[in-house]
């Protein structure tokens, strides 16, 4: 299971990590597929009601159990996939609870991906907003949209706004650690957007680690995994629209948004 957030590369997220955990690197790594899942995803079940509160259920186990069950059969007929989910996490993680609770206790294998430049993922949300194309697929489409549909940001409480989303990731990770109790070591399975990036040079061994903990590879070690597959760049069929452009080229209000954020801790933010 991923847990992460809308517009925060969720969805490049999981064409990559079909593309990196394929059938075509060998019997050693699993394939992965992330199908959307949430607790209106849960209402067909017979627990569901479990899953919705502040507090951990054995109903939401039960619940969560019969969901994934849902395509445990295609693990029964090709041994070598594995079907995983992405769950996007709500504006405010008390409302998780359960299912966080839940996911530990039926010992599943999670991780937590997120955007640590909250700016940008503001933008990206915002920039959805224009078009009708939430997904481009190629380098054009994606040049056609920064240039035409450059986002205004709204100043009014957007420091607010982005310390209260700031402080809502630190309180998802404390959450996990609170419910899970030592069976995880939570710190490991978060991971950032901006760390999983080919731009980071050190994204390979980042990789390394989301696929071990997701099941599609039985190591972390990423010297293993090339001696075994090669070059395990997959083309990833998401093109990133504004991730490599600075914020002052990407929206149409750069100063009054950075009137608002030089001189505080998310100033980071603008670059």
């Amino acid at each position: 299971v991923a847990f992460t957030k809308q517009r925060s590369g969720s969805r490049w997220f999981v064409d990559t990590v079909v593309g990196r955990s394929g059938p075509h690197f060998g019997q050693r790594v699993n394939e992965i597929a992330l199908g959307g899942l949430g607790k209106q995803r849960l209402d067909p079940t017979r627990d569901h009601e479990g899953c919705y509160g502040d507090k951990p259920s054995k109903r939401c186990s039960c619940a969560l159990r019969q969901a994934y069950a849902l395509r445990a059969h295609d693990r029964k007929h090709n041994p070598d996939h594995t079907q995983g989910f992405k769950w996007m996490l709500p504006s405010h993680v008390s409302d998780l609870t359960p299912v966080i609770a839940s996911t530990c206790d039926l010992r599943l294998q999670w991780i937590i991906m997120l955007r640590r430049n909250i700016l940008r993922r503001k933008i990206s949300a915002a920039a959805n907003k224009l078009t009708t194309s939430p997904h481009v697929s190629n380098e054009t489409h994606a040049k056609e949209l920064r240039e035409n549909f450059k986002p205004t940001i709204k100043t009014e409480n957007l420091y607010e706004s982005i310390s209260g989303e700031h402080h809502e990731m630190l309180s998802l990770i404390k959450n996990f650690k609170h419910l899970c109790k030592g069976d995880f070591h939570v710190d490991e399975r978060v991971h950032y957007y901006e760390d999983l990036v080919d731009s980071n040079p050190a994204s390979d061994e980042h990789w390394g680690k989301v696929l071990y903990q997701l099941g599609g590879w039985n190591t972390s070690n990423v010297t293993k995994i090339r001696e075994w597959v090669g070059d395990w760049h997959a083309v990833n069929g998401t093109v990133i629209v504004h991730g490599r452009h600075p914020v002052k080229d990407v929206i149409a209000n750069y100063k009054a948004v950075a009137k608002v954020l030089r001189g505080t801790e998310f100033e980071w933010m603008l670059h």
